[in-house]
């Protein structure tokens, strides 16, 4: 659970490893589902909260896209909020 500060810098140490966009983390949402919005199988242990991207919100500068399971919206989040979780892609 990161700040969008902390989750940067989290996948700047795992080698081969980003932090997705949005549009490549909302590929992941799965709307016929709820609480998670996902795929359960192909993503196990996706909780229902918020995840961050690498995107940030141009039009609010001290904010960042994220993906909120629960039911799959996608929302802007400002960076300086923690509990947000991360999950990287290669």
């Amino acid at each position: 659970m990161l700040s969008h500060e902390g989750a940067l810098a989290y996948a700047a140490t795992q080698i081969g490893w980003r932090l997705p966009n949005i549009k490549e983390l909302s590929s992941l949402v799965d709307t016929s589902k709820i609480s998670p919005a996902t795929d359960t199988v192909a993503f196990p242990g996706t909780t229902s909260t918020t995840y961050w991207s690498s995107t940030p919100d141009v039009q609010l500068p001290s904010s960042a896209w994220g993906v909120e399971f629960t039911l799959g919206a996608v929302k802007s989040t400002p960076r300086n909020t923690f509990g947000v979780l991360v999950r990287l892609v290669r």
